[in-house]
């Protein structure tokens, strides 16, 4: 629930244009926790029919996962720098 929560936290944030207030272990643990469901999610897809609601719930939730990771990726590079 806590790596959900800072996917949830870093998406709004940047949308937003506003900092994250997280620890980078923190950020990075649910990285690996994100990206370990991401790798679930294709199997879900696979069993679903096409066109249904259920693949195009699972489809917008393998998208979101990416660009949270992604923008985790941002936040972590950013701290290292600092």
């Amino acid at each position: 629930m806590k790596s959900a929560r800072i996917g949830v936290d870093t998406l709004l944030a940047r949308w937003e244009g506003q900092e994250l207030d997280v620890s980078k272990t923190d950020l990075i643990e649910a990285k690996k926790e994100l990206e370990g469901l991401l790798l679930t999610l294709p199997s879900f897809l696979k069993k679903s029919k096409a066109g249904s609601g259920q693949r195009t719930y699972i489809t917008r939730r393998i998208n979101t996962f990416k660009v949270a990771v992604l923008y985790m990726d941002v936040l972590i590079e950013k701290l290292e720098q600092v």
